[in-house]
């Protein structure tokens, strides 16, 4: 991707501004003629605004994600900027050819061919027969449906009719490329093939607006995120950052006002216990840092952003890394052991509970995750008033790089809800001691082991029987 587009002061090629969408709705169809003779003299309809005071605009080389749950206003944005929608307020102005994939099948006549379509899209677009005849089979090839082309477009399977749209609005070298949902219904080797076009035109200067719910996606390709809920923008900033809100958003306890406050004040206890750095000749691990500002000489970085969800009958109350010596540590050497330690007070009694935590990487991107479900621990019962100490002992098999672990407590695995979740509780650096080894993302098979004591007891030893259990998942 490019470099920061607006730091040049350029004149955005997609600006929107307190753009809205409203739809009028009857509740019964004679209503609608009442309407139309009565004028504005009354009203009997009900409004329904799709889209209300959006602002946002995109520069030339940006790729901007929008996130949102269905129904939320993302294909409404997306024809409002597309020119196929009229708004109801507000206004949106596009500089440059935009080149859209939208809904599934708009744009094709469904009676006609796969090669009628082609031209007729293209024609849409503003090339001329003599332009779509010199990007055909490139058209073509990377469509690869093959002699389907020549049969009607009602035919085709789903796949086959975003294959084709894909590839007709990349190879009329647009400016801008507007992206729904549609890549969704693409086979693997399909989707793989449109995400490396969409870096290729990245790196021509293209600006790309990505619609949908893949957060990955959104975390790898954009350079800026926005979150659509309830047909208004409540979320912008850093990919990683805004995808993690949004699956906070997506789950079952999401509380909007809870939320805005949690970013203000994540509540998680500082430790005034000093982290050590890795020693040259060290091989254990060495690991811990409450915050990137935590971290020595200053090098942490700052897209890690802290901020918690749940419905509160339980709490994350620490979360620290240390070696197997006990000590808190901000740094890890590859190969080497370390144990998350994680802190949990209950509100309420609980005979089920699910204790665990992701490493991310500074993209927000998943490297490892770990549960006491997924490790075979049974968790114990736990009365309103305790907090237990969770320790996981961990290799670290990831390349060099800073990471964040974010630590949660569910209900179960299944019911998908809960308790406590804190993004990038603490954050960690894992060096090398030997460059001339190459490591690319996870090293597998790791080994585990999980227990779990009073958090105001001594410490268990490792692989033993004290505290409440200790199960070794491998």
């Amino acid at each position: 991707m490019s470099s920061d587009p607006m730091s040049s002061g350029a004149i955005p090629v997609i600006e929107a501004t307190g753009l809205g969408k409203v739809y009028h709705i009857y509740d019964r169809p004679e209503l609608m003629l009442r309407q139309m003779l009565v004028g504005n003299r009354k009203t009997y309809y009900r409004e329904f605004w799709a889209l209300r005071d959006v602002d946002f605009s995109v520069h030339r080389g940006e790729t901007v994600g929008f996130l949102g749950r269905n129904g939320a206003g993302k294909s409404t944005l997306l024809q409002l900027v597309c020119g196929t929608l009229t708004p109801s307020e507000g206004q949106v102005v596009v500089r440059g050819r935009i080149s859209a994939l939208l809904e599934l099948g708009s744009g094709f006549n469904p009676e006609l061919s796969g090669h009628d379509n082609v031209y007729i899209y293209g024609a849409l677009l503003g090339l001329s027969r003599k332009d779509i005849d010199e990007r055909y089979d490139r058209i073509l090839g990377f469509a690869d449906i093959g002699q389907f082309i020549n049969l009607p477009v009602k035919t085709y399977s789903s796949g086959m009719m975003v294959r084709l749209a894909f590839a007709v609005a990349i190879n009329v070298d647009p400016e801008i490329l507007v992206v729904d949902e549609a890549l969704a219904v693409g086979d693997a080797r399909f989707s793989a093939r449109c995400m490396t076009q969409i870096r290729r035109m990245q790196e021509s200067g293209a600006s790309v607006l990505f619609v949908g719910h893949d957060t990955q996606a959104v975390t790898r390709l954009c350079s800026r995120a926005f979150v659509l809920h309830d047909g208004r923008l409540v979320r912008q900033g850093q990919p990683g950052e805004v995808a993690s809100w949004y699956l906070a958003l997506s789950s079952a306890d999401f509380d909007l006002a809870r939320m805005s406050r949690f970013d203000q004040d994540p509540g998680l206890e500082s430790s005034d216990e000093p982290a050590i750095d890795a020693a040259p000749d060290d091989n254990e691990a060495l690991i811990g840092a409450e915050s990137a500002s935590s971290m020595e000489g200053g090098n942490a970085p700052t897209d890690f952003k802290l901020f918690r969800y749940g419905d509160g009958t339980a709490a994350i109350t620490s979360c620290s890394i240390r070696n197997l010596k006990g000590q808190r540590i901000q740094q890890a050497v590859i190969g080497s052991k370390i144990v998350v330690e994680i802190a949990v007070a209950f509100h309420e009694e609980r005979f089920e509970h699910l204790i665990g935590f992701y490493i991310k990487d500074r993209l927000n991107i998943e490297a490892i995750g770990i549960n006491t479900h997924q490790e075979k621990f049974a968790t114990p019962f736990v009365k309103k008033g305790d907090t237990l100490m969770y320790s996981f002992e961990i290799n670290i098999d990831l390349r060099p790089g800073f990471y964040s672990i974010s630590p949660s407590i569910a209900y179960n695995q299944t019911e998908g809800r809960w308790m406590d979740y804190i993004e990038n509780a603490t954050i960690f650096q894992v060096i090398d001691k030997d460059p001339g080894r190459t490591v690319f993302g996870v090293c597998l098979p790791s080994h585990r082991v999980v227990s779990v004591k009073a958090a105001n007891s001594t410490p268990a030893p490792a692989r033993s029987d004290a505290g409440l259990g200790v199960q070794d998942g491998r």
